[in-house]
């Protein structure tokens, strides 16, 4: 199965999102337009899955640093954030995933980007 094939029939699953959705759209060649980042472990989660089902996009993963700050600021800790969200998910909820999600995203603001 090609890659479209596999993006199209995720597209058609119930495991979508706004940010899952963002990475299909901008590893297929979006460049404009409003690219949502993912706010909760719930949301990281489907993009973790998503990437298990089309894993040739994890490399490519830094290209949503252009998408916006938000992206730069979770991608450059992806592999950490990765990491929490395995380990907390067993138990259903991931408050340590969650706690370094925002703690980036509060520190991407403090730096004085624009949200």
């Amino acid at each position: 199965m090609t890659e479209i094939e596999r993006a199209a029939e995720w597209l058609l699953s119930d495991d979508t999102g706004l940010s899952s959705m963002a990475i299909v759209a901008r590893m297929l060649g979006a460049r404009h337009g409003h690219f949502p980042y993912p706010h909760d472990p719930s949301d990281l989660g489907r993009c973790l899955r998503l990437l298990e089902r089309i894993p040739e996009w994890r490399a490519r993963l830094g290209e949503m640093t252009a998408a916006s700050p938000e992206w730069a600021a979770l991608i450059g800790a992806w592999d950490e954030l990765e990491r929490l969200y395995r380990r907390e998910e067993p138990a259903g909820r991931a408050p340590r995933c969650y706690r370094r999600m925002q703690d980036l995203l509060c520190l991407k603001h403090t730096r004085g980007v624009a949200p």
